[in-house]
């Protein structure tokens, strides 16, 4: 078995958002919400902000090109969802983007999308249904805000975890768990169940019974499936990251032990696209965009990875493990110096089997 530790480590800082992205994303939020909370106009309505999102979830990867990172802000209001119409919610905060962000905005799905240079930011009102969650929201908000740096560590512990305030506002508040949040749907025509917070959650705790390395398989796959799109485009970012929460083993040593027994796990779901209930709302399936023939495709991704993960995972070379993850991972992943014994011909053999003639 070769899991170089040390090597992934190598991979997770190339593939991770850098110093320069992280900062644009703190910065692009810090003012996005202190705008909003100073607003005079979105006073009345607006009873908190907190982030979601893999950015939130310490889930997020690097883009490939020019693409910028995303981040979403969810403004929890206290609109009355029976008597505002989600179009009707989100056009309360256009004179406030017209102010702030003229030129810099569009419409999307359930959001506005705010357009900087460096970020792309996603305001998502939404309803909360009871002032139980209000209070929760806005009491486990003060966390979220000048306390990020846990974002960005590479392992968090289970004694790092249960000092973080919004992690013991959840585990000491369980009504969070019943209770969710309401957000436009994408035709404006109703409002959708969200539980933002017990995404976050399940992440947190998914990642402290797993040694740390949770997240870490979620950022190595999600770049597996970018560099790897095939014929369609779902399933992508969260459902597949909802899919390692389901199949990631618990009590993981390391990464790349995770990211095989993830693929396997997957490619025994078989080509029967299964019901994936999310955190918090049981009656919404993650992978309800992903068809049928989709899931298929997908399927016979992983089909080669899970052989390719494998195989590379059980070589007990260092220099050919690392060769052969790198075929998985592409350029991104080091490359291992040769040592003197391997010709160029045995390494073109190990990640091309079968082709030299």
């Amino acid at each position: 078995m070769a899991a170089l530790p040390t090597y992934f480590e190598e991979f997770l800082t190339e593939i991770r958002l850098t110093d320069s992205q992280k900062s644009d994303c703190a910065e692009g939020h810090r003012l996005l919400r202190e705008r909003l909370m100073q607003d005079d106009n979105l006073k009345p309505i607006v009873v908190e902000t907190f982030l979601q999102g893999s950015y939130r979830r310490n889930t997020a990867t690097r883009k490939l090109g020019n693409d910028k990172s995303d981040v979403d802000i969810v403004v929890v209001t206290n609109l009355d969802k029976t008597k505002v119409t989600p179009s009707e919610a989100l056009g309360k905060f256009k004179p406030f983007l017209e102010k702030h962000y003229s030129g810099k905005y569009e419409r999307k799905a359930h959001a506005w999308r705010i357009i900087l240079p460096e970020v792309d930011l996603d305001l998502v009102p939404c309803s909360a249904p009871s002032v139980i969650a209000k209070g929760l929201i806005e009491a486990a908000s003060t966390s979220f805000i000048g306390d990020e740096r846990w974002l960005w560590e590479n392992q968090i512990s289970k004694a790092q975890l249960t000092t973080q305030n919004f992690s013991k506002k959840l585990i000491e508040a369980k009504t969070w768990q019943d209770e969710i949040l309401w957000i436009p749907n994408k035709d404006d025509k109703c409002w959708e169940e969200t539980n933002p917070l017990a995404q976050i959650q399940a992440t947190i705790e998914k990642n402290n019974i797993t040694n740390g390395n949770y997240v870490n398989v979620v950022k190595c796959l999600k770049w597996w499936r970018i560099i790897n799109p095939g014929q369609y485009s779902h399933p992508k970012g969260y459902p597949i990251e909802h899919l390692i929460w389901k199949v990631c083993p618990d009590g993981i040593t390391f990464v790349a032990e995770g990211i095989v027994r993830s693929l396997e796990y997957i490619l025994g779901l078989g080509n029967l696209k299964p019901n994936l209930p999310d955190h918090g709302v049981r009656n919404h399936d993650v992978l309800a965009q992903t068809t049928a023939e989709e899931w298929t495709a997908f399927q016979n991704l992983v089909k080669n990875a899970s052989v390719q993960a494998r195989t590379a995972f059980d070589e007990q070379d260092t220099f050919k493990s690392a060769l052969l993850w790198r075929k998985l991972f592409g350029e991104k992943f080091p490359e291992p110096p040769k040592p003197e014994k391997f010709t160029d011909r045995e390494v073109i053999t190990t990640i091309r089997p079968g082709r030299v003639a």
